[in-house]
């Protein structure tokens, strides 16, 4: 991901409408090592940092709905994708 482009054009299945999501200004900061490691807790920080980032309710579902796709590994994954780790 890009902090370059920050707006992100998705087609929904029918590929008749488009919906267009805002990013963050700056790709935020949040600090996972040394706290509490569970998913959930990892997911509302990461929320919180994006929104307190610029990013609107669909960037942050976008990153909510990639993030639970999968297994811990590929949420640590996507996480580090779309905020810088520390």
């Amino acid at each position: 991901m890009s902090n370059d482009e920050m707006k992100i054009e998705l087609l929904n299945l029918a590929g008749k409408e488009t919906q267009t999501m805002t990013g963050p200004t700056i790709k935020p900061s949040v600090k996972l090592i040394g706290q509490d490691g569970n998913a959930f807790s990892i997911l509302g920080r990461v929320k919180q940092a994006l929104k307190r980032a610029g990013a609107d309710k669909e960037y942050i579902d976008g990153y909510l709905r990639e993030a639970t796709s999968g297994d811990y590994d590929h949420l640590l994954a996507v996480t580090m994708e779309y905020v810088e780790v520390e």
